[in-house]
């Protein structure tokens, strides 16, 4: 079996749940790792921010979700603020 690489945050490395989810499915994981820096960053951050466990994986299954249909890197917040206007855009 080939380890399969996962790319990281600038400052955040990938928590274990959203590693064992990127590696799971390999179109999220290539979305994944073509991400800038910032923008794993920030898919780190939103998905561990949460207080919650439930929360948490529902942040990552919503990652999972968007990032094979996303045509441009965007940021979680955006993304999650503005849902109809992005999925229009998609």
């Amino acid at each position: 079996m080939t380890k399969k690489i996962i790319a990281e945050g600038v400052v955040h490395e990938v928590p274990e749940d959203l590693r064992k989810a990127l590696v799971s499915n390999p179109d999220v994981l290539e979305k994944w790792n073509n991400l800038t820096l910032l923008a794993r960053n920030e898919w780190i951050c939103w998905t561990t921010i949460v207080k919650k466990p439930e929360t948490r994986k529902e942040h990552i299954e919503r990652l999972c979700a968007v990032l094979p249909i996303i045509s441009v890197p965007i940021l979680p917040y955006f993304m999650m603020r503005n849902l109809s206007s992005f999925l229009t855009y998609c």
